[in-house]
């Protein structure tokens, strides 16, 4: 009797107790907000990406998927469909605040990874890639670290934190927050605007304005990287066989504007000759052309809409008929010396 009181008695105060725990433990397993779990039971869902550095590279250390198309780049390239490249088998793993320190490793991350070589990389390039300031993030090999540490996938299931975010996850496209859709273990790398898509003509307004604030007060008031052309080099290497497309991004007027007012054409000069000098072709969108001139292209001062990403990409692959210098300059060892002095004129002329 005394034996069976103590059975009751432990199922009472344990029982709940372990569901307490165990509850939030498998909600946080099952929503995988982390993207850490290669299990068969994810819900169709959109993920905020809440960093993307961590996300992306635990997705890509908790399976061996096929990649062979890849593009590494910042935020700007974010809204790009790698699958509009040509392949099946892409994967888009541009990060908030990307930049050229990081993306050598991103390749070779994903070189590691994938069950397939790589066949194209597209390349994001873009301005304040070139310029000295602080990181505010931790180096690559920091996420891999993490991200291959399986007592930190446990660790994590039992998080707060992860709890917290899993909570986020909705099952319905929002327009509270940007996202990423899951179905079934496999991600769209590429993200949906979201937030930015629902904002009003003010809304739009307020965050050009906040975010030429900040590259006036963080950005383009840096002097050039003298470490720029070792990063570029270090992403060729990784690269390897791979064919590449290098893309210098395109910005709204507002911040071509402001590049101009800090003083900054003779290091957006010495970032291209930078590109040329080691890629051969590049194709630059961040000029005064038909796309950064037109505040529709964009969803604020410098990410572009995925329509226009779109139309981006094909420019790149050659899919479309627009004519150079309209919405591009493809700028190369042979016509740099003669297309820099007009593109400097564009930019005076602003």
């Amino acid at each position: 009797m005394k034996r069976l009181n103590f059975i009751i008695w432990c199922l009472i105060f344990f029982l709940p107790t372990s569901i307490v725990i165990l509850y939030p433990a498998a909600y946080v397993f099952f929503i995988d907000p982390l993207w850490q779990w290669n299990h068969p039971f994810h819900i169709r869902a959109w993920h905020p990406p809440f960093n993307e550095r961590i996300q992306k590279t635990n997705y890509l250390a908790s399976r061996k998927p096929k990649i062979d198309t890849l593009i590494v780049g910042s935020s700007r390239s974010s809204f790009i469909d790698p699958a509009e490249l040509g392949s099946q088998y892409a994967f888009n793993y541009s990060v908030s605040s990307g930049t050229a320190s990081e993306f050598a490793d991103h390749i070779k991350y994903t070189r590691k990874r994938s069950n397939i070589p790589l066949r194209l990389v597209l390349i994001e390039s873009s301005f304040f890639h070139a310029l000295k300031f602080k990181r505010t993030f931790n180096a690559p090999h920091f996420y891999v670290d993490n991200a291959e540490d399986f007592s930190k996938k446990i660790n994590n299931i039992f998080s707060k934190d992860a709890f917290q975010l899993a909570k986020k996850i909705k099952t319905t496209p929002s327009y509270v927050y940007e996202y990423y859709l899951i179905n079934k273990a496999q991600v769209q790398s590429h993200k949906y605007g979201g937030q930015r898509e629902g904002f009003t003509s003010h809304q739009k307004e307020q965050e050009i304005t906040y975010q030429v604030s900040s590259y006036r007060e963080n950005a383009y008031n840096k002097e050039f990287d003298p470490l720029f052309p070792r990063y570029i080099s270090e992403i060729h290497d990784a690269v390897g066989s791979a064919n590449y497309i290098v893309y210098a991004t395109p910005v709204s007027k507002y911040l071509l504007k402001l590049m101009v007012e800090m003083k900054q054409l003779d290091n957006y000069e010495h970032w291209i000759r930078n590109l040329v000098n080691e890629f051969g072709t590049i194709y630059n969108f961040m000029y005064p052309n038909k796309i950064t001139m037109n505040d529709d292209s964009f969803y604020d001062a410098h990410h572009t809409t995925s329509d226009t990403a779109s139309f981006l990409i094909r420019i790149m692959t050659n899919r479309t008929g627009a004519r150079d210098l309209e919405y591009v300059a493809v700028i190369d060892k042979t016509n740099i010396d003669y297309l820099l002095p007009i593109i400097r004129k564009r930019f005076e002329e602003l």
